[in-house]
């Protein structure tokens, strides 16, 4: 009987232990919690994540239908990680001071520079004052550099005349693509880093994986130069797919389950220029719903 009363005893203090430790731990949770700032404070401060690497670009209109803008974002993109919010600018209303970028028709006020012509219509350029110019910054200079000028010459708008860098030539169509020996050495970088899933071509007509589809297939596709210079962020690229200096490393903790694709930016852009001269395959029409 004494046995059982001093159980029933150690079992009461117990509890009234385990108790007191749930009390404290949810003290001491709720002090953290109070003490936190608030979600719109770090946001408010520039701090967030979702915020790095974006850049406001406020254009003239005729340049933003013109689609340049949104032919350039992805492949700005593929070299800085920096993604384009691109919006028409509205000569009646003062420029969104989250700009970052302002492009804008000749004539341009003061502080503007030449940056675009297409015929006689010239664009000028200007980051805002008071405003982080780090991403226009960049911007300005892969527009100037050998990348920006490449991906600049490759397109083609549907009317008023190619887009040229102020000061230069307007782009021929035979400026389209890099350096002869960038586009020589595609097929063997096409093959070497795709040829494992994908078809390329003739070369490996009968290897790829059967639910991959092959390089005309994707030729085929409206918005493939889209596709091939954002591939490394599209399932399943990023699991086992490596750009020097543009992706992070593979986690130790979560290491490829294949070997990995390892390249640089100047291989990725030597495979786009291969996918360039690659004959679309014909899909058919669209199915057109009744």
């Amino acid at each position: 009987m004494s046995s059982q009363i001093h159980r029933k005893g150690l079992f009461r203090a117990s509890a009234r232990v385990g108790r007191l430790i749930v009390s404290s731990c949810l003290a001491v949770g709720l002090a953290a919690l109070a003490s936190a700032p608030p979600a719109s404070a770090q946001s408010e401060s520039g701090a967030s994540a979702a915020d790095d690497g974006r850049l406001r670009v406020l254009a003239d209109p005729v340049l933003v239908e013109s689609g340049l803008l949104a032919h350039l974002a992805p492949r700005f993109r593929f070299k800085t990680r920096i993604t384009l919010d691109i919006a028409a600018l509205d000569a009646a209303a003062p420029p969104d001071a989250a700009a970052g970028l302002i492009l804008v028709a000749a004539p341009a006020p003061d502080g503007f520079e030449a940056l675009l012509l297409q015929g006689d219509q010239r664009f000028a350029a200007s980051a805002p004052a008071g405003v982080d110019e780090t991403e226009a910054a960049r911007f300005l200079a892969w527009l100037r550099s050998g990348a920006g000028g490449r991906a600049l010459a490759k397109f083609e708008p549907s009317s008023g005349g190619r887009f040229a860098l102020a000061g230069a030539a307007p782009a021929s169509s035979a400026a389209a693509a890099p350096a002869g020996e960038d586009v020589g050495d595609g097929p063997r970088l096409a093959l070497q880093h795709c040829g494992r899933c994908h078809v390329v071509g003739e070369v490996n007509k009968y290897g790829g994986i059967g639910s991959t589809p092959s390089f005309p297939a994707l030729r085929a596709i409206p918005s493939w130069r889209e596709k091939f210079a954002a591939f490394w962020q599209k399932n399943p690229h990023p699991s086992f797919t490596y750009i020097e200096d543009v992706t992070e490393p593979f986690s130790a903790e979560r290491p490829p389950h294949i070997a990995p694709v390892v390249m640089t930016l100047e291989e990725a852009e030597a495979i786009i220029a291969y996918a360039e001269t690659i004959e679309p395959k014909d899909l058919g029409a669209r199915i057109a719903p009744k």
